[in-house]
């Protein structure tokens, strides 16, 4: 494979973002395929470049917006851990105090039947606890659970997104990715006080994907302490050259996931564990 060509890969970030809003504009119009002639689009799987525009997202607006109830912040909790539709179909809002037994009872019976339960998008594991992982994942889910009011009760005061991303942290097994894919759902959730926060727009969490995105970018290694005011300057390059596209930070953070795969595959230094079937058929 040809090594990649960018004298500056800020504009090859940015190129990938309009190719990307491309491809799915071209996908919801029902055109045919294939949806771009970059033949790394043709073969890999990338999440959208605005994540509100990805299908479990979207399911969860329509269907688990309920920031009043005092449960939401929990189920946000578990539908990222489980980041699968069938999965939340199958056990539904939890509307009450015995919808954790009863869901338990119902994921555990359809993973007996060895049917799928997770979704493919996060890595899930139990951080070296010698257990499953789906018990290692119900147990996380109860001690969550018995929080719920008061979780409720701080998330509701929260002005900034990063103190809502502090308390989720607080888990067991919600690391700072995790827990800002939590923060990510809540913020864009119309009626949430978060939806009103001050950091909105220009506030993020690193994850270990686009950690490596910005090294790709910048062609070094960055550091987790460089990392808030290197997005901050990144954000205003890119919004710039992708122009009419806007997207907040944590939109740029998901993409910089994304980005990194891109380039893995273009410059022949790694492959992409989702293939994605966008040849013309």
């Amino acid at each position: 494979m040809e090594p990649y060509q960018a004298d500056d890969l800020v504009d090859l970030l940015a190129y990938w973002i309009k190719e990307r809003e491309c491809v799915r504009a071209h996908h919801d119009a029902g055109g045919p395929k294939p949806w771009s002639k970059d033949p790394v689009f043709q073969r890999t799987y990338f999440c959208n470049v605005h994540r509100e525009d990805d299908t479990v997202t979207k399911w969860i607006r329509a269907n688990w917006s309920k920031p009043a109830h005092r449960n939401f912040e929990f189920a946000m909790c578990f539908a990222r851990l489980f980041n699968y539709i069938p999965t939340l179909e199958l056990v539904g809002f939890p509307e009450n105090s015995d919808w954790l037994e009863e869901a338990i009872g119902k994921i555990t019976e359809r993973s007996l039947e060895k049917k799928k339960v997770w979704g493919n998008a996060y890595v899930v594991t139990t951080h070296g606890i010698p257990t499953s992982k789906l018990e290692y994942a119900l147990r996380m889910l109860n001690d969550i659970a018995v929080q719920s009011h008061s979780l409720w009760v701080e998330m509701h005061r929260c002005k900034y997104l990063e103190e809502a991303h502090e308390i989720i942290m607080r888990f067991e097994g919600f690391g700072s990715f995790m827990a800002a894919q939590v923060v990510a759902d809540i913020k864009n959730t119309h009626g949430h006080p978060l939806s009103l926060a001050k950091d909105w727009w220009n506030w993020s969490a690193p994850g270990p994907g686009s950690m490596r995105g910005l090294e790709w970018v910048y062609r070094r290694r960055i550091t987790p302490s460089e990392y808030s005011s290197v997005m901050k300057d990144l954000h205003v390059l890119v919004e710039k050259l992708v122009y009419p596209i806007h997207m907040c930070e944590q939109d740029l953070q998901n993409c910089l996931c994304e980005f990194d795969k891109y380039m893995r595959v273009k410059s022949g230094t790694g492959r992409s564990k989702r293939s994605y079937p966008g040849v013309a058929l």
